[in-house]
């Protein structure tokens, strides 16, 4: 479960409570969106001790600060979580702010980012200086699967983790980045397990990332596998595709 801090859908704390115990244990190792942190250490206090409540003290809870802070209000709003034991703290700083990144290692928490990046020469410095624990690239934004394959084992060479995040794509995006998940590596951990690799995805009604598909994906599942059909392993709809087109943002491929 992530608490995000997203700049928009913001929920109360109340709300917030209700609507993790209504999703309860089904949530698994997936994600719900408590809306903002970053706004205050005691609303963020507040957001995160709802979701380490729903989750229980074994559950996976996640910090998203969406890159909406400063080394100074994260350091602040951290000594307010730790005792909650978030899993990792997710894009505490805008992607440029490298010396804001590097000072924030004696936060002593697993960082994570990669989200604002762009393919294999964006993430180098990032990778090679150490700035994330744990490296997320969005096959959407990273430059597809070949640059997605060579940020992974940039990752592997400097012995960090890989899990990508697909938060805002369409069912294509979601069956792409599934069918990477499932050729990363147990690196560094090997056959003895570790951690695990964890599908990030908004579980908001999004029919334009249902209808693509012909067949939607069931993301639901706690454990769920990679769809099996041909290519990425899904069909897109196209005839959804067609009546959803946008005339005037349209463009014509000439073929020869």
């Amino acid at each position: 479960m992530s608490v995000d801090g997203g700049p928009a859908g913001a929920l109360g704390v109340a709300e917030a409570q209700a609507l993790m115990a209504a999703l309860g244990p089904d949530l698994g190792e997936e994600e719900g969106d408590l809306g903002e942190i970053g706004l205050s250490p005691g609303e963020d206090r507040e957001r995160t001790a709802a979701a380490r409540a729903a989750m229980g003290d074994d559950g996976l809870v996640i910090v998203d600060y969406n890159a909406n802070a400063t080394v100074a209000t994260v350091r602040r709003s951290l000594a307010r979580l730790r005792d909650l034991d978030p899993y990792w703290v997710e894009e505490p700083l805008p992607p440029e702010d490298s010396a804001g990144w590097r000072e924030l290692r004696d936060a002593h928490l697993p960082l994570s980012g990669g989200e604002g990046l762009y393919t294999r020469y964006g993430f180098r410095g990032a990778i090679a200086e150490h700035r994330f624990d744990i490296v997320q690239p969005d096959l959407a934004k990273c430059g597809d699967f070949t640059e997605a394959q060579a940020i992974r084992q940039l990752a592997a060479a400097f012995n960090l983790r890989l899990s990508p995040r697909c938060w805002w794509g369409t069912g294509v995006v979601q069956a792409a980045t599934l069918q990477l998940l499932s050729a990363v590596p147990r690196a560094p951990f090997g056959m003895a397990g570790g951690e695990p690799l964890i599908f990030e995805f908004d579980r908001g009604e999004n029919p334009l990332r249902e209808g693509v598909l012909a067949t939607p994906l069931h993301t639901g599942e706690r454990h769920g596998g990679h769809p099996d059909g041909p290519g990425i392993g899904v069909t897109v709809d196209e005839e959804w595709v067609r009546a959803h087109r946008l005339e005037d943002h349209s463009i014509l491929v000439r073929t020869r």
